[in-house]
């Protein structure tokens, strides 16, 4: 009796070949962009039947790699973190659970939720908008990450000063390097 073919993973490549993902490792998809490497994997629970799925970016601005693994991604999230029906998706992702087509659920799942966030966070500048609008408010990014993703940002409600954009900004005042309100001698 041959090995039955796990659906899930049946599901991904039917959603994420079309996309540009390549399946380069067991449970890993990757797509790569000039600014960074994004990694879809399907992660099996320790404790049943149960799967995840795990969508990561490595940033080529803090270093080059082909295929990263996504443990070690600059930004990582959980799908039920990026799509609307998490209950239809963690249903879908528990095998002890009766679903009619898994295979074709899952697939949809994906290309409806997952790939419309993927293709926004392709490049630097979307994935910046991505943190900007909080979509990355419970991912897991790293300190390096976080600085590069916040580059040139305004905190919220924060507006630009119109003279920076004329270079006409108010000079400091003290000695370089002296605390703030220090005088001159």
């Amino acid at each position: 009796m041959g090995l039955v073919p796990n659906p899930l993973l049946l599901g991904l490549v039917d959603a994420l070949r079309p996309a540009g993902f390549t399946r380069k490792r067991p449970s890993s998809w990757f797509r790569s962009t000039p600014d960074l490497v994004q990694v879809v994997n399907l992660q099996k629970s320790q404790w049943g039947d149960q799967y995840y799925v795990n969508f990561a970016v490595w940033l080529e601005a803090l270093g080059h790699a082909e295929l990263p693994p996504q443990a070690q991604c600059h930004v990582r999230l959980r799908a039920d973190d990026i799509v609307s029906s998490k209950a239809r998706l963690r249903r879908v992702l528990d095998l002890d659970v009766q679903v009619a087509d898994r295979r074709a659920a899952f697939a949809r799942v994906i290309a409806d939720e997952l790939l419309p966030f993927a293709d926004e966070a392709r490049t630097l500048a979307g994935l910046r908008r991505l943190a900007r609008v909080e979509r990355l408010k419970n991912a897991l990014v790293l300190v390096r990450a976080r600085a590069l993703l916040s580059a040139g940002a305004r905190p919220r409600g924060a507006r630009a000063d119109p003279r920076a954009a004329r270079g006409d900004l108010p000079r400091p005042r003290g000695r370089p390097g002296a605390a703030p309100g220090a005088r001159a001698r």
